[in-house]
Parts: C-alpha cells; sequence; structure tokens
C-alpha cells in the first residue's frame, strides 16, 4: 500500500515546515514543497500538506517563502498534473468526486454517476448520519489507533507543551485540517481508511510528543507529592509505555500477519486455473495484480448486465466473487451461474466465473 511511503513524505515535509519556520531558511522551504509534492504523488489527500505549508509560509517573516514552496512543489507533480488535465480534464483526476458520496460502494458506480445533485438528492437526514457516522469513527481512529489508547492523553498534553516550538507547530495544524478534511468532506472514504492511512505522516511526531506528555504528567504529579523520587518515576513509566507499545505491537501482527500472507497464497492458487494474459474483475485488482500478474478492474455495484457491460468494456475474461458482493449479484453468487457466466471454480467463500463472448 502506499501508506509506508506516505509516513516518509509526509513526516519529511511536517519537518521541513517546521525548520522553515525556525530558520528561515529558503532551503527548507524548498524541501517543503517537493515533501508535499512527493506525498501528494503517493496520495491524493498529500494536497492538505501543500495547504499547511502555505500556511506557515504566509506567516513567516521578513519575506514569505510562497514562491519557492510552489516552485518545489510543481517541480515533482508538473508532469502528472498536466497528465490528469490531458486525460480527465482536470489537473486533480476525478478522485474530486469522492464529496458527493451517499454509501461508500457508489465509488464502484457504472458509468460513473457522482455528482452534487445526486448528494442532495439523498436527503439531509442520510447527509447529516454519514457525517456523525465520520465523526465517531475517526474519533475512534485518532485515540485507538493513532493514540494506541493509552498514549492519546499524553500525546496530547506533549502537544500543549510544545504548542509554540517551531518544529512541533505543523503537526496539530496538519492533524486538525486532516480530520476535518476526512469528516466534513470525504466522509465515508475518510472513515473508511484515509484518516488512518494519511495519519501515519503524524505517528513520527506522536510518538515522542507522547514522552514529552509524560514527562510532564509526572511532573504535575511530583509537584503535588513530595514523597515521589521523580527520576525514577519517569524511568518506570517510560519503561512501561514503551513496554506496552511493544506488546500491542506484537499481538496485533501475530493476530493479523498471517490472514494478511494467507490472501497472497490463495491469489496465487486461483490465478494458476487460467492463461496469464486474462483479466479478472474483483474486490481486490492491485493485491490480485501482485500476486499473481493478471490485469484486473473491481467488481462494479451493480446488477449482472452492469457485471457484464464492465466486462465488456474493459476485456475482462473472469470475475472472482466472495461474500463482499454487492446486492445485485446474490443471486449469482447463489445459484452459481448466470447469464453468459459460468462457475469455473471454488474456494472456500471464493468464487471464479468464466465471461462468455456476446
Amino acid at each position: 500500500d502506499s501508506f509506508a511511503l506516505f509516513a516518509v513524505t509526509g513526516a519529511g515535509t511536517l519537518l521541513a515546515i517546521g525548520r522553515g519556520t525556525q530558520t528561515g531558511r529558503w532551503q527548507w522551504w524548498l524541501a517543503a514543497g517537493v515533501g508535499a509534492g512527493l506525498a501528494h504523488l503517493t496520495r491524493a489527500d498529500g494536497l492538505l500538506l501543500l495547504a499547511v505549508a502555505l500556511f506557515f509560509a504566509l506567516t513567516s517573516r521578513p519575506y514569505p517563502p510562497t514562491p519557492i514552496l510552489f516552485f518545489g512543489y510543481l517541480f515533482v507533480t508538473l508532469p502528472w498534473l498536466l497528465r490528469n488535465l490531458a486525460v480527465t480534464g482536470s489537473p486533480l483526476g476525478a478522485g474530486g468526486g469522492a464529496l458527493w458520496l451517499v454509501q461508500y460502494n457508489d465509488l464502484f458506480n457504472y458509468p460513473p454517476n457522482l455528482s452534487a445533485a445526486q448528494f442532495f438528492a439523498a436527503g439531509w437526514r442520510a447527509i447529516v448520519q454519514s457525517k456523525w457516522q465520520a465523526v465517531t469513527l475517526n474519533l475512534q481512529t485518532i485515540i485507538a489507533v493513532q493514540g494506541l489508547v493509552f498514549l492519546a492523553p499524553l500525546i496530547a498534553l506533549g502537544l500543549w507543551r510544545l504548542r509554540r516550538h517551531a518544529l512541533a507547530r505543523p503537526v496539530p495544524a496538519y492533524a486538525a485540517l486532516l480530520y476535518a478534511a476526512m469528516t466534513f468532506a470525504f466522509s465515508l472514504p475518510g472513515a473508511r481508511g484515509g484518516l488512518f492511512h494519511s495519519g501515519v505522516a503524524l505517528l513520527p511526531f506522536y510518538m515522542p510528543l507522547g514522552m514529552v506528555g509524560l514527562d510532564a504528567a509526572v511532573d504535575w504529579v511530583a509537584a503535588r507529592r513530595r514523597a515521589w523520587d521523580v527520576e525514577t518515576a519517569r524511568r518506570v513509566f517510560t519503561g512501561g509505555a514503551v513496554g506496552l507499545a511493544i506488546l500491542l505491537t506484537v499481538v496485533m501482527l501475530a493476530t493479523r500477519l498471517p490472514s494478511w500472507n494467507n490472501g497472497d497464497a490463495l491469489f496465487r492458487e486461483i490465478g494458476a486455473v487460467f492463461p496469464g494474459d486474462a483479466g479478472v474483475m474483483s474486490n481486490n485488482p492491485p493485491g490480485f495484480w501482485v500476486a499473481t500478474g493478471h490485469p484486473g478492474v473491481m467488481v462494479p455495484k451493480g446488477n449482472i448486465p452492469t457485471l457484464l457491460a464492465v466486462a465488456d468494456r474493459f476485456g475482462m475474461r473472469y470475475v472472482l466473487l466472495d461474500r463482499n458482493y454487492p446486492a445485485g449479484l446474490a443471486e449469482l453468487y447463489r445459484a452459481e451461474s448466470g447469464e453468459r457466466l459460468r462457475l469455473v471454480g471454488r474456494w472456500d467463500e471464493w468464487k471464479l466465473f468464466e465471461v462468455s463472448r456476446p
């Protein structure tokens, strides 16, 4: 996935913004622009980092380094922006359509029909419900995933203690902008992983900030309990926090890594059934391609005629369904046959259909 690379490019950009604010040197603002560009090429929401950099650049004195910032950004992104303009008619591509999602699976409508008119036609109740769901789910992500539950209040305390430090100031700015974008604009994709993935740029800052917050908490308690040995308390609580973080990491890896790796093995087994140049429609085309080399497209939201229209449009010879099938394909999944579709293999919940020519 792209979020490991985004952790590097995003965190590097935030660091460059902080150093540019701290030193005033143009080289750091150039690095911030290049970093924001690389982050944007990694993930579409990397554009938020450019907004953060622009905010701090405009508040710099005596001369706002915005030309240098934009030069660095465009130096790495201009070819891609021009490509998007030529192919999609917009320099930012078609990703902005996610603003108008009413249901997450509308991402896979064929033909694409996301629009403001469709969004508002769903009614205010559905719109408010989706926004509120994003509010709660994204708060859970911040506390449980980014803050590891026990570190979340310490990270907040560390941010408050270093609120005037140049290196720390871009962190809450990006965190707040990211949360707002993934909650109130791109609510459905944000709650389904957008905040989780783009938030990795914050983790290299959150972990040391948690330790700063822990020191602040120990100092606060020690000022009220004179029997405390401050240095001993710091060593004990710091060691405990690091140990708990390691334990949580090991437990998560032990419970999730085997199933993650098994997916590739299953895809390779399925991919061995048909010719290597055959296109496959599935719920995970990138993962299937990485495991088998077979090109593919997403299973669309819709019924069998929609499925066949996509297969004919993109030359797909096979369809791989699992239990996460669209409602319109429920009968195909249960009956294991349909118009121009013949079952050729079954692996537990996975069912492979061959598409016959029209």
